[in-house]
């Protein structure tokens, strides 16, 4: 905690670290997870899409004309990080217990107290930046939404527009027992790899639905004696959701890991066909608080202010995160009938 200059404002957003954080099932999945977050220093945050191509090459005699390579496709985009924030005015005797928290007059009551109001904060600010990762996802755009719902142009910015790429589509339908949805699903699978090129292997293909897509494909006629034999315990990636706390359905087969998305965000006919470990492919930023003194400072992701004035004092928090996938073109959206 610290003063910040003669404003009458004391910043609580180390008492953040004390309060246990949950990663949400897509950064368990290696989406937009920890590993691809940049903290900037200010409010307009860089993407690049880099195009790693090669030069063909062919023989010559040796003293013929050398062959030069080609040079490399990258562009960049500028983009204005929207920005949240969730207040309420506290009452004296929590403002008090504010004031304590920290110092030799700490007890467990002002603890308490302090760690439900923490605690509130921390859930709202995660279960904004979980929308903000599944819109992304979902609705191929940036998170930019005012209190009325409606959408900010100015922010929401669709990724296809930004980097002229179209993301694939397809359906499936999982009500007929004749036709295996799995021959759709490898099919787009081969264009997302063929797209790929040689620029990054992928580490893995998700098939990410919610739960009545999931069992209803893996009950599909042509699908279920597959389901029932494979060893899903053994499957790193549910191990990994496991650890994460996620006790998602996951079921890979033929190349391809149907992962059963929990967060009930995905409709019951919405499926997202989609590479993992591909480089800078998913990218979250966070930007720095709207204040004089976080200027040109490094984002410290969330944050947490306590404002005083002569008759009241105001919990002020606010967060400044987007979601940006630079390769929507590797991402098919599926339309399944259930």
């Amino acid at each position: 905690m610290s003063r910040m200059g003669d404003f009458g404002v004391v910043d609580y957003t180390s008492l953040y670290a004390l309060a246990p954080r949950k990663i949400d099932q897509l950064a368990a999945l290696g989406i937009f997870n920890e590993e691809q977050t940049e903290y900037i220093d200010g409010r307009y945050a860089e993407f690049e899409r880099e195009e790693l191509g090669h030069t063909k090459m062919y023989n010559v005699s040796r003293d013929a004309e050398r062959q030069f390579m080609g040079s490399e496709k990258a562009r960049k985009e500028l983009l204005e990080v929207p920005f949240a924030t969730l207040d309420g005015v506290t009452k004296p005797s929590e403002v008090e217990n504010f004031r304590a928290y920290g110092t030799p007059d700490q007890n467990a009551s002002v603890e308490t107290v302090v760690s439900k109001k923490v605690a509130h904060i921390q859930r709202s600010h995660k279960a904004f930046e979980t929308s903000v990762a599944y819109k992304a996802l979902l609705d191929n755009k940036v998170y930019a939404i005012s209190s009325t719902g409606v959408e900010v142009p100015a922010l929401a910015k669709n990724f296809s527009t930004v980097w002229g790429a179209a993301r694939k589509t397809d359906t499936i339908d999982l009500t007929d027992d004749t036709v295996n949805p799995f021959d759709t699903l490898l099919a787009k699978r081969a264009e997302i790899v063929a797209e790929i090129g040689e620029q990054s292997a992928p580490s893995g293909f998700i098939y990410l639905c919610n739960s009545v897509q999931f069992n209803s494909l893996s009950g599909h006629a042509l699908v279920e004696d597959a389901y029932n034999k494979y060893p899903s315990d053994q499957e790193p990636l549910r191990r990994a959701l496991r650890g994460a706390e996620f006790d998602a359905q996951v079921f890979s087969h033929k190349g391809i890991t149907i992962v059963e998305d929990l967060s009930g965000k995905m409709a019951d006919t919405q499926g997202i066909l989609l590479p993992v470990g591909i480089e800078d492919m998913f990218q979250k930023v966070y930007a720095p608080a709207n204040t004089l003194e976080h200027v040109n400072q490094v984002s410290q992701g969330s944050y947490l202010f306590m404002r005083e004035t002569w008759r009241t004092a105001i919990m002020e928090s606010e967060i400044s995160v987007m979601c940006m996938i630079t390769r929507p073109e590797l991402i098919c959206d599926i339309t399944a009938t259930v």
